[in-house]
């Protein structure tokens, strides 16, 4: 028979190897698979308490986390307005520094197709860093819009006052249209507010544009001009501000002249604006003249100042640069304008604005901003959808402001974005795409791999880069042709992202994020014919988040996951139950076992004896055997 102690100490190696190369390669290879299954789930467990959602987790329902704000003051700002064409100077002011609390509420859950809906809403309360006190001067970003939508009502006003200057007499209406385009019928000579300007266009102005002699239209030409269907005392007045300033017309179709997303661009010059009303080249030039530079750039300005600004209203506005602190300019002021559009000046209640949406207005009496924003996400319990992914927000698949809708109203110019499929807190690796704050949709690129906190990771950027994100129809979002007028807020966006994800459980367990927001400083005919180049950008504002796991955190993905996965340590943290058929402690039994046949062959070999069936030492040595030995693996010889 062969030699017995030859066959313990194999039996042994058999053993470990078996261990090793079977069950360690069962057990680590099913870690992977097990820790996606346990991760499935995990936007469901993180905010329902029990199965069925009826119950929820505090720490979702009420998160807090950190972030820092910069702001940069415009300290020339008289300068500036004495000479537009000067450079501003700015000092940069921060970190200031707010907690932020969001409160969710549960909405509905929805097992079978895989989602949860949810809604949040922010309270910002400063917490360190520079006073959010601190005074910034800045671009108000509401004037410009103001001034391009006001124009129409300017030209209206300016047809009221023709026509109370001819109160009185027979047909007040009819002779104010005239007076308008044409000699005064009553009194002769020109009104101060008309096509002649007084005068002025016929004496030294026209010449300038290379024609001669007042302007003279018919009362019909001049009620189209005024009230027809381009009439410049409704919207079509935008549109006729956007050929003045970018050169050319928005899409017009070919034969109606109307607006048209088909349509064709024309260039915007005297001929083209003769052909759309119907009058002679000189009108077409006086009226350019009057639409642009008297009401435009002249009479709106002033009009809104006497009218909304500080001097009038007590409150900071209608000025193309205003002061606001910090808190303000984030969390709310209020400007008397707005107030008047959403339908009194004189309330307090209205008019209130924001670049962050705070649970209420600051400085307001208590003036909510709504109602947060809803969510609906992938739960992970249907696997059409990669968990924890945004599937809808406050009900629609497109960032808000740029949605179909808008698409079609800028004719194109702010196209439309989806958001579905944004990332939740993992990455797949695969076609994933990330939120940046509603400001911007980008693709994460993969970096060579880092470390967090010892931990092995995959590192993931994205970036958006200066002048590419221009953020104007998120500012207005009016579903109009302000919404793409060069210079109304031309604010643009950037960022730079650093992502670190666990590479089997593909969450993410760190994010720092800083974003910039930067005002396009050239002229507004500038800015129509090119996008801005980074010496024409200068910041107005900074954002600054991170988060990560702590140490606890990932030492129990370290234990859970990494180590989990090396073939010949795997079972040293004793973490398996009954769902993984307690393996590491079978691991450990099995290694038992084959150390104690070793043991058993090798004190076999150290007495001498051959092991061999019939020696006449066998009963020796096993008497001489320790017990313990001798009891597990020779009874039943």
């Amino acid at each position: 028979m062969a030699n017995r102690n030859v066959i313990f100490v194999v039996a042994g190696l058999v053993l470990v190897a078996f261990n090793m190369a079977v069950v360690g390669t069962v057990a680590t290879g099913a870690v992977e698979g097990a820790v996606q299954e346990m991760f499935q789930t995990y936007t469901k467990d993180s905010i329902c308490a029990n199965d069925d959602c009826s119950e929820l987790n505090d720490d979702w329902l009420t998160s807090t986390s950190e972030r820092d704000f910069y702001a940069w003051n415009l300290t020339n700002v008289d300068e500036i307005l004495d000479d537009p064409s000067a450079d501003g100077t700015y000092q940069e002011i921060g970190p200031v520094t707010y907690e932020i609390t969001t409160e969710r509420t549960l909405i509905g859950h929805d097992a079978e197709a895989g989602t949860i809906t949810y809604s949040e809403i922010n309270s910002f309360d400063w917490k360190s860093g520079v006073s959010p006190d601190t005074p910034i001067t800045a671009l108000n970003i509401l004037f410009e819009p103001q001034r391009i939508g006001a124009t129409s009502l300017a030209m209206e006003s300016a047809f009221d006052q023709l026509v109370e200057a001819f109160n009185g007499s027979d047909n007040a209406t009819a002779n104010a249209l005239t007076a308008f385009g044409a000699e005064d019928p009553v009194n002769g000579g020109y009104q101060l507010a008309s096509l002649n300007v007084g005068g002025y266009w016929d004496s030294f102005l026209n010449g300038g544009y290379g024609y001669s002699g007042p302007v003279n239209l018919t009362m019909q030409q001049s009620e189209n001009i005024l009230f027809g269907p381009l009439g410049l005392t409704g919207d079509v007045c935008v549109m006729f501000l956007y050929g003045e300033i970018t050169g050319h017309s928005i899409p017009l179709d070919p034969i109606t002249m109307a607006p048209s997303a088909t349509g064709i661009e024309l260039t915007w010059n005297d001929s083209t604006v003769a052909a759309l009303y119907g009058i002679d080249m000189n009108a077409a030039a006086a009226l350019r003249y009057f639409v642009n530079q008297v009401m435009f750039k002249e009479q709106v300005p002033n009009l809104l100042d006497d009218m909304f600004g500080e001097a009038a209203t007590g409150y900071p506005g209608a000025t193309k640069y205003v002061t606001h602190t910090v808190s303000q300019w984030l969390f709310g002021w209020r400007d008397p304008l707005m107030a008047q559009l959403a339908g009194d000046a004189t309330n307090i209640e209205f008019g209130w604005q924001s670049l962050e949406t705070n649970k209420t207005y600051f400085g307001s009496p208590n003036v909510s901003t709504g109602n947060g924003t809803t969510y609906t996400v992938c739960s992970g319990e249907n696997p059409s959808c990669d968990t924890g992914e945004t599937l809808s927000q406050d009900g629609s698949s497109y960032l808000f402001w740029r949605t179909p809708q808008m698409e079609a109203a800028t004719f194109g110019g702010v196209g439309a974005e989806l958001l579905v499929g944004t990332s939740g807190g993992f990455l797949t690796g695969e076609g994933d795409l990330l939120n940046l704050g509603d400001y911007a949709i980008v693709e994460p690129v993969q970096q060579a791999d880092g470390e967090h906190l010892g931990m092995p990771v995959e590192v993931w950027t994205a970036s958006v880069e200066p002048g590419e994100r221009s953020i104007q129809a998120k500012l207005t979002n009016q579903e109009s042709i302000v919404d793409i007028f060069p210079g109304a807020v031309p604010i643009y966006f950037s960022a730079d992202v650093e992502l670190k994800v666990q590479c089997t459980a593909r969450v993410i367990v760190s994010g720092e994020s800083t974003s910039y927001f930067y005002l396009d400083t050239r002229q507004m005919a500038q800015q129509a014919l090119s996008a801005p180049e980074i010496d024409d950008l200068q910041p107005v504002f900074k954002i600054e988040t991170s988060g990560a796991a702590d140490q606890d955190t990932v030492d129990q993905m370290q234990s859970g996951i990494i180590d989990n996965q090396k073939q010949l340590t795997y079972w040293t943290n004793f973490d398996t139950g009954a769902s993984a058929f307690f393996i590491d402690q079978i691991t450990v039994l099995i290694y038992f076992v084959s150390m104690l046949l070793m043991i058993a062959g090798c004190v076999g070999f150290s007495r001498g004896g051959n092991g061999k069936a019939g020696d006449g030492d066998t009963s020796e040595k096993q008497e001489n055997m320790p017990n313990y030995i001798r009891d597990a693996l020779y009874d039943s010889a």
